[in-house]
């Protein structure tokens, strides 16, 4: 059967809880953090057959005659924020990524900011005890409704903030906030003081005390996602996680421009020639349900997440190509077309097209990702 359990290609980035995702699956308490499992073929961190321990790219080419896979797949797991940040349109990244090939920038130059050619849409969905994030930007009238009730009288730097706000825009004062200087400094230190009555306040003060990006947070939508609910998070839109559990769905890309609230390297220019700080509405992912699946497919993207949840499932799982099974709880059979295996609780497969349709059945939680 072509079919094969993934290994464990863990990201231990800082803003990862400790033994996180281990915690998440049963498989032991380390102390060490963990942030990210990636689940695809990532020159960053590729995926391995747990059996062998070789390359999940080798696998896909001995089982579909390519190595490639048009998706990445992740479980997230921050304890604190992760960055205020935005990703490129395809043209913005093969731009970038062009210019920075010209200048002769190793790939792993920390002050490189285009990894690849390629735009990095991503959808995220919480996963059991939900998900923290700012997403999308609010209207200027919840701006400035939200700074009013910090500071009704509107006679201090809050104050006059909320009046830019009201005559420059949204765009114009993000631009304002990232240059710095003294009268920034000052806002922030002011809105730092209401951390106790505003959550969004408390959770990037404390980790990220003076930056800028605690102001532009409250420009963006508080987002707190229960599990199964999702966003999708298109090339513009700024947004930063804050903390959770969840599962996530990209274009195998890795660039990300950031704007604050982060130790890494940030470029205030190359982010705000990104980002788009015109107000919408909350970037919502809201799933189709088929035949008991539901299904997270954002329109035109060549990608598309799948999740059964319950009690005697039985489903089936079509797939239009390589597809990663990932099992958040319970256990299932999955019954191909050579045969069957069983996965469980924190365990990945890997499936080969020639498998399709697979059956489905068990009791729990599964996902499974591939290309639409």
């Amino acid at each position: 059967m072509a079919v094969a359990k993934l290994g464990r290609t863990l990201a231990h980035y800082q803003w990862g809880g400790p033994g996180a995702i281990s915690k998440l699956f049963g498989w032991g308490e380390p102390e060490e953090p963990e942030a990210e499992w990636w689940l695809g073929v990532h020159p960053l961190r590729p995926s391995t057959i747990a059996a062998d321990g070789k390359p999940l790219a080798d696998w896909l080419q001995r089982h579909g005659g390519v190595g490639e896979l048009p998706y990445l797949f992740k479980v997230l797991a921050p304890s604190m924020p992760l960055s205020l940040q935005v990703h490129p349109s395809t043209d913005q990244a093969t731009e970038g990524f062009d210019r920075e090939v010209r200048r002769r920038m190793d790939l792993d130059d920390p002050l490189r900011l285009y990894k690849d050619p390629s735009a990095k849409p991503e959808l995220v969905v919480a996963l059991e005890g939900g998900f923290s994030a700012l997403a999308g930007v609010r209207a200027v009238e919840d701006v400035v409704a939200s700074l009013t009730e910090l500071d009704p009288d509107g006679n201090s730097v809050i104050g006059a903030f909320r009046q830019r706000v009201k005559s420059d825009g949204l765009d114009s004062t993000v631009r304002w906030l990232l240059s710095g200087g003294d009268d920034v400094a000052e806002l922030v230190s002011a809105l730092e003081d209401h951390r106790d009555t505003n959550d969004t306040l408390r959770r990037l003060s404390e980790h990220f005390p003076g930056d800028p990006g605690v102001a532009v947070g409250l420009l963006l939508h508080r987002v707190d996602l229960h599990h199964g609910e999702g966003l999708f998070v298109d090339a513009g839109v700024p947004h930063a996680y804050l903390e959770g559990y969840a599962v996530e769905l990209m274009a195998p890309s890795d660039n990300v421009l950031r704007g604050g609230l982060t130790q890494k390297h940030v470029d205030v220019e190359s982010f705000l020639d990104v980002a788009d700080f015109t107000p919408a509405d909350v970037p919502w992912l809201h799933p189709v349900e088929r035949d008991g699946v539901s299904q997270y497919e954002p329109a035109g993207q060549g990608f598309g997440l799948s999740r059964v949840r319950g009690e005697e499932i039985h489903a089936t799982a079509t797939l239009t190509g390589p597809s990663i099974f990932l099992c958040t709880a319970g256990s299932f059979q999955l019954r191909g077309s050579r045969g069957s295996r069983t996965t469980q609780r924190g365990e990945a497969w890997v499936a080969s097209h020639s498998e399709s349709p697979i059956t489905v059945e068990g009791s729990g939680e599964l996902w499974w990702a591939g290309p639409r």
